[in-house]
């Protein structure tokens, strides 16, 4: 696992309707590669909606076209 990789999660759960998502690793390298059970992450969407903790993360062969990650925590 790697600070900035992209996972697909399958059944994300909750009454979430899509079938899979995908996450961003937002946590330091170090943390992910200690003995710490867990990471940070946000979800990557396809479109932006304008709000202030959206930032656009590039193009990925996961998500069609541009992609945007929310920012945890942001204020």
């Amino acid at each position: 696992m790697r600070r900035g990789g992209l996972y697909c999660v399958r059944k994300p759960g909750g009454n979430d309707p899509k079938r899979s998502r995908v996450l961003v690793i937002l946590s330091r390298q170090t943390l992910i590669d200690s003995r710490y059970s867990t990471v940070v992450c946000a979800p990557v969407f396809s479109r932006r909606d304008g709000l202030s903790p959206q930032v656009d993360v590039g193009v990925f062969s996961l998500v069609s076209g541009s992609a945007v990650a929310v920012q945890t925590g942001a204020k």
